[in-house]
Formats: C-alpha cells, sequence, structure tokens
C-alpha cells in the first residue's frame, strides 16, 4: 500500500521535493524518475506487483512537478544528487533507480553519477539525446517538431507548451485521448483501461500543480547534450523497449545500449510504450533487486 502521496522533505538548499513510495514498505529501495510530463503518482501503475516483488518503489518529483519547488539552472546530474540526499535523509544506504520514457535521461544520469550506492540501474522506453542522428526515427511528428524546436529556440517552449499544460490540469482525459490516438495499437488499448487512464490523468494533474516550468525544463534538457559520460558507467543497466513505440522509438534504446557498457537491452516485437511499461513491470522489477540480479546473471 502506498505512503501518504503527499509527502516531502526539504534539501539542504532550502528547496522541497515530493515523494511517494509504495510497494513493500521494508522491501529493497527503487527510486523511479516518471516521464515527461509526470509526478510521484506515476507509481502507482506498479504498487501491487512491488509489494509481491519486495520492492519499495519510491517515486520523486523533479524540480518544477508536483511538490517539488522549481530550479532553475537545474541539470540532469543536479537530478542525482538529489535523489543521493533523499536516499541520505530517509535512511537509504543502497539502492536501485528505475527511469520511464521521459525519466530515462534521469536514470543515465544517476548511473553516470552515483555508482557506488547502485546495485542496479532499470531504463523503460527512456529518451536517448537527440543531438545524435536517428535516435528520431520513428517518432511521432509532435513529439519530434517539439524537441526540434526546443533544440533551435528555447524560448519558444514554454508559449508553445501552455494551451498543453492547461488542458493537462483541468482536462487530462483529453490529453490521454490525444495520445491514444497517436500512439500505436498496443498503447491504444492500454490507455483504455480505467484504472490505467485513471492513475496517468492523476499523475498529468499533479503534474502542473505549481505551472509548467519542470516540464518547461526537461524539454529544454532532451534537445540539448546530456553532459553525462556514458562510457564510464559501470553499475548493471538494463533497457526495455516495444519496437512499436512511436513516441520513445526503438532507435533510442538502440542507441544507448551500443553506448552504456555491458547493458543488457530487450526489444519486444509486440509492445509499445505504454503498454511495455504496464505489462513487463513484474519481469523489469525483477532485475532492480538484489534477489533477481542473482538469480539472472
Amino acid at each position: 500500500m502506498p505512503n501518504d502521496p503527499n509527502n516531502w522533505f526539504y534539501l539542504r538548499d532550502g528547496r522541497r521535493v515530493g515523494f511517494l513510495a509504495c510497494g513493500d514498505a521494508s522491501g529493497w529501495p527503487v527510486f523511479y524518475c516518471h516521464g515527461f510530463p509526470g509526478s510521484r503518482l506515476e507509481v502507482l501503475l506498479a504498487d501491487r506487483i512491488a509489494a509481491q516483488k519486495g520492492i519499495r518503489l519510491i517515486g520523486v518529483d523533479r524540480p518544477g512537478y508536483g511538490l517539488s519547488d522549481d530550479c532553475p539552472g537545474h541539470s540532469l546530474g543536479d537530478w542525482a544528487d538529489d535523489v543521493a540526499e533523499l536516499a541520505d535523509r530517509i535512511g537509504i544506504a543502497r539502492f536501485s533507480v528505475l527511469g520511464a520514457s521521459g525519466g530515462g535521461p534521469y536514470a543515465v544520469a544517476c548511473a553516470c553519477r552515483l555508482r557506488d550506492r547502485l546495485l542496479a540501474v532499470g531504463i523503460v522506453c527512456g529518451l536517448a539525446p537527440i543531438t545524435v542522428r536517428g535516435t528520431l526515427r520513428g517518432m511521432t511528428g509532435f513529439n519530434r517538431f517539439g524537441l526540434r524546436l526546443a533544440a533551435a529556440a528555447p524560448q519558444l517552449v514554454k508559449p508553445l507548451f501552455l494551451p498543453i499544460a492547461v488542458l493537462l490540469k483541468h482536462r487530462p482525459q483529453r490529453v490521454l485521448s490525444s495520445i491514444a490516438r497517436r500512439a500505436g495499437p498496443p498503447d491504444r488499448r492500454v490507455l483504455s483501461l480505467p484504472e490505467i487512464r485513471k492513475i496517468m490523468c492523476r499523475s498529468f494533474r499533479e503534474a502542473m500543480r505549481v505551472g509548467l516550468s519542470g516540464a518547461v525544463r526537461d524539454v529544454v534538457l532532451y534537445s540539448r547534450a546530456w553532459g553525462l559520460h556514458l562510457a564510464e558507467i559501470t553499475v548493471p543497466v538494463n533497457l526495455w523497449y516495444g519496437e512499436k513505440d512511436r513516441i520513445v522509438p526503438p532507435a533510442m534504446g538502440r542507441w544507448l545500449a551500443a553506448n552504456i557498457p555491458g547493458c543488457r537491452a530487450r526489444f519486444y516485437p509486440k509492445e509499445g510504450h505504454f503498454s511495455l511499461i504496464t505489462s513487463k513491470m513484474d519481469p523489469i522489477l525483477d532485475r532492480l533487486g538484489p534477489r533477481g540480479l542473482l538469480n539472472n546473471n
């Protein structure tokens, strides 16, 4: 069962950070990097499976989302520092990290910066750098346009995203229906499920609680070089991608698989974006706990 969905703590610099823990309260801790746009509430999609797997899944709001204060200039590497400080504050020495979709780059940052504390890192349908030729191949035109606009004219991201932010806060069902129309058949089926729609809409609405600063920063960061040294990663990294994903195309997973040392990548021919995140959470969480790594190495 989830803890209080309105938990937060204060960082040393005075910023407030919101988080939500679910699954097994005494289980192996896995910090969850939410998608775009999203919030800590996304972890509720995996509450039941996390409890079954002995996983304590901890969703954390990035700066400018949900309960977390904004932080202008916050970088991917800064996020790893925030996660480490949260772990210290709640008494966790070692842990794993899982990043989904737009949370993928943030999980990579943790792999680069926190390798002495991490047992494993998982990336599910995670974004790769768009500065690399070919990684946008297969992405929906709307998403591709937004990322390219952010790269060319970052000052235009906020006015472009403003009407979307209003819908996310006040009409999240409409946004989810629009995403479903652009996605492939596997995702349309999943996004028609009432329990999935309920959690996703809550997360969308929560993402815009304090405004759109977090989402705007994310888009701009996604459009630039990451400033991370993937070749230095020593933590076990696992990747999962759907071949029918039109939101984060499998070309991104193939690039990450080729550039993260020793990582294990799985590509599912019949899965999309949301369908993979929801249908494969059982084996995903298996790989992030001590028993899963021991049994599969």
